[in-house]
């Protein structure tokens, strides 16, 4: 490869990280619910309220997409951000992990032990983004992380 072909190249990586729009959503609090809602009676820690900060994230992606400058990369908040505390009783997700499956196209069995996972990939799948999301989750052995 000639040296002018590889400066090309490498113009037209910059150019493309260049044009990266990222969305990041912070300072949110997962317990901030109106106590006259289903949310604001959520336990921290339960499924309950991971359901309905999933509901935040959505709108949160819904907007940084629809923007007359639409995100291209969009990050979420840590686990924390979904359930405000974890102890050993605290909801923790199924791992999707078999390389190459996709938890949007795991069906209705799949969202009742994933919400968060399938929810996100969803999301990233209608509104053509990309989502970094950490959420708590339990593996096959047993292990939560």
């Amino acid at each position: 490869m000639s040296r002018l072909s590889q400066v090309v190249i490498l113009l037209l990586c910059i150019w493309q990280v260049i044009s990266l729009r990222v969305g990041i959503l912070s300072k949110h609090d997962p317990t901030a619910w109106d106590e006259s809602s289903n949310c604001g009676t959520a336990e921290q820690g339960s499924e309950d309220l991971v359901r309905c900060n999933l509901q935040v994230y959505m709108e949160a992606i819904r907007q940084a997409t629809n923007s007359p400058q639409p995100c291209s990369l969009i990050v979420l908040p840590e686990g924390y951000g979904l359930s405000s505390s974890v102890t050993p009783d605290s909801f923790f997700e199924e791992l999707n992990s078999t390389p190459g499956s996709v938890p949007c196209d795991s069906g209705s069995n799949y969202e009742s032990l994933a919400p968060a996972q399938v929810a996100m990939s969803c999301a990233a799948r209608q509104y053509n983004t990309t989502i970094v999301l950490n959420v708590f989750v339990k593996q096959s052995d047993g292990t939560k992380t």
